[in-house]
């Protein structure tokens, strides 16, 4: 494979990746995606440092 076709590929890839991300990042284009409501559905559980459950006071002797 030449350093051509090697940075041909590369720029692809990154449009390919772009392009994903804007499908699954903007709104009105999310409602394409198969999943989307499943993943709008999931509950995030927050760890306790996430939710503000836990309290530290460090002392030094």
């Amino acid at each position: 494979m030449s350093n051509k076709q090697r940075t041909q590929l590369s720029v692809l890839g990154i449009i390919i990746l772009v392009a994903l991300a804007l499908f699954v990042d903007l709104p009105k284009v999310s409602d394409f995606i198969p999943f989307s409501e499943w993943f709008s559905s999931q509950k995030i559980h927050l760890g306790l440092d996430l939710q503000g459950g836990t309290h530290l006071i460090y002392k030094a002797d």
